[in-house]
């Protein structure tokens, strides 16, 4: 140890016998410690109030209190003083209470060596010194221990706060996927739909159309198609405005709806003209699909407002396989045409395509247009002017409707029979179903009706 460090050491030193107490302080003096000698207890604790001090040196019995007293109340003021505890008799409880009682670095009797007490003295110095750096570094550790703790906490409740944010990021990312999924399938559906009737619209119908009918020639399968109209909806649309035709379309929509199956498809054609696609239907099961719907519309009340409003429809029917249908434009223009049938033969009626032309089902059963009408009243009252006989002219007449019909020899069709007044006007129907002597039926009818009008 040098002479600086020496220097900076201060040593209380108390004894009650003035030769032990002078011999100490001029042996540590010599060593370079700074020394303060008292024969007093009391004494010394008043001047470690004072100052600090690294050692106390105390002989066992002073006045007042003994030296472990004295050494355990200096402590309390310097935790990390040096203790030497003196004396010069002493037994084994004495010996223990120095160690467990006054914490002691060493014990030393007397009589003692310059030399052995030095050497004491420095030990205890060394070993004090040790135990204040092991503190020092415990608390260091305890500091960091804590710092770290702290450091970790705090990392934790960043941790915590981010993984809060994560969670509201991951529920407000799924709740915007969820936002966007929906909208996807919104738009979807808007691009497939049609916006007042909620059914499939014309684009995605002419798609679904080609994939059935691809399906169909495939595996062999049946494919119908419905055209539809409603009767006169213009007119009723112009008098009674667009919102009360808008409801029409839209309760019409959910009639149709109802009417087909769930493998059907339903689609809004374009303004008052619906189509429906009969996967794996046949002609027969078409036409009675179409005219169970057709009497349906004519039975049900559509609502407008504040009225109630009777509405019926055309019905054109065509069936894949056809020999005039090879691709799905052809089922469609054999719809199409149908429904023109219909149309313009009374309206209220389904008409189903054949290779042989046009059949009506149901709605009055004309199959007649306005124009072919014309003709065969044309053609008639010709014949009436060149003054043909009953027979040949009811000869002639009913080869006529044969041929507009496609009556074979056993059809159960009426025949209907129009006959011309003599200024060429319409002047009186006659039906009679078909049997055995529809001949005789139809000759005493005509008679009547030529004798009425003579």
């Amino acid at each position: 140890m040098t002479a600086k460090s020496k220097n900076q050491i201060k040593a209380l030193v108390i004894d009650d016998e003035p030769f032990i107490k002078n011999i100490l302080t001029i042996l540590l003096e010599m060593e370079g410690y700074t020394v303060m000698s008292f024969d007093s207890g009391l004494d010394a604790i008043e001047e470690a109030k004072k100052s600090k001090y690294n050692i106390i040196i105390s002989d066992y019995f002073l006045p007042h209190m003994n030296g472990i007293e004295l050494i355990q109340k200096v402590r309390e003021l310097h935790p990390y003083i040096a203790s030497i505890l003196i004396t010069g008799v002493g037994d084994e409880q004495t010996i223990i209470d120095a160690f467990t009682k006054g914490h002691v670095n060493s014990y030393i009797t007397k009589p003692f060596s310059n030399e052995e007490i030095l050497k004491i003295t420095r030990l205890a110095l060394k070993e004090q010194e040790i135990k204040l750096k092991e503190d020092r570094l415990h608390e260091e550790l305890q500091e960091q221990i804590k710092e770290a703790t702290r450091q970790l906490k705090e990392k934790n409740k960043l941790l915590k706060e981010k993984e809060k944010k994560a969670k509201e990021l991951y529920e407000k990312l799924e709740k915007e996927q969820k936002l966007v999924k929906n909208k996807n399938i919104l738009l979807q559906k808007l691009s497939v739909t049609d916006g007042l009737t909620d059914l499939y619209n014309h684009r995605y119908f002419q798609r679904r159309i080609k994939e059935e009918f691809i399906r169909a020639k495939r595996y062999s399968l049946p494919l119908s198609c419905l055209m539809i109209d409603l009767d006169d909806f213009k007119i009723l649309n112009d008098t009674h405005g667009h919102q009360v035709g808008d409801r029409i379309l839209t309760e019409f929509a959910m009639v149709l709806n109802n009417s087909i199956r769930q493998v059907d498809m339903a689609a809004r054609y374009g303004g008052e003209e619906f189509v429906v696609l009969l996967p794996q239907i046949d002609t027969e099961g078409a036409s009675n699909m179409a005219e169970r719907f057709r009497m349906a519309v004519e039975l049900h009340r559509f609502s407008g407002t504040g009225k109630q409003f009777n509405i019926t429809v055309s019905i054109g029917a065509a069936t894949y396989p056809a020999g005039d249908i090879k691709i799905e434009r052809d089922l469609l223009r054999a719809a199409d045409t149908a429904l023109y049938r219909a149309k313009n033969t009374g309206k209220n009626r389904v008409v189903v395509h054949t290779p042989m032309g046009e059949k009506a089902i149901g709605g009055g059963g004309e199959l007649l247009t306005i124009a072919e009408k014309r003709k065969l009243l044309s053609d008639i009252t010709m014949l009436l002017n060149r003054n043909v006989g009953l027979n040949e002219l009811l000869k002639i007449f009913l080869n006529r409707l044969k041929e507009a019909y496609d009556i074979g020899p056993d059809s159960d069709m009426l025949y209907a029979i129009m006959l011309i007044a003599k200024n060429g006007e319409p002047f009186n129907f006659i039906s009679t179903r078909v049997n055995g002597n529809y001949k005789e039926d139809i000759l005493k009818s005509a008679k009547e009706v030529v004798k009425s009008r003579e």
